[in-house]
């Protein structure tokens, strides 16, 4: 039996994950609430009830990129939150809902606690390039060798 329930709108989470992604992720594109809604991209996100309001502390997401092949991109933990594995829950979740034969993450070389997670997880390096002045590495959960 649930004994709570709490009422969110979908647009104050949009709003919440847009401003963790702007904070963190150093990404190109701003992000609004507006983005979020309106990408093909589903996240899971924790949320905790912490002095009367909700934190949004991490977020995960999950794009369907074609019939064989997920993408996980966009995941972030607040800096307060960090080190209480919230990355790993919500990896492990994405992990659960995705039904592709492949899985795919694009992480930056200096990432090493992503890098890392996703190594205990069962991600192996696939490939690698180069933007601006770093490197990302593309890590891949499936059947390397017919991709």
């Amino acid at each position: 039996m649930i004994k709570f329930r709490h009422i969110i709108e979908e647009l104050h989470v949009a709003r919440l994950i847009a401003t963790l992604l702007n904070k963190y992720n150093m990404l190109k594109k701003f992000h609004t609430e507006y983005s979020i809604l309106e990408s093909k991209t589903e996240y899971i996100t924790n949320i905790t009830f912490v002095q009367n309001a909700f934190i949004l502390n991490g977020c995960v997401g999950i794009e369907l990129l074609d019939m064989e092949t997920s993408l996980l991109k966009h995941l972030c933990v607040d800096e307060n939150f960090r080190r209480q594995k919230i990355a790993e829950r919500l990896l492990k979740k994405a992990l659960t809902k995705v039904k592709t034969k492949y899985i795919i993450m694009n992480i930056r070389h200096t990432n090493i606690p992503s890098l890392t997670l996703a190594s205990k997880l069962g991600f192996v390096v696939d490939s690698y390039h180069k933007r601006d002045n770093y490197f990302i590495l593309t890590v891949k959960k499936g059947n390397l060798h017919t991709c």
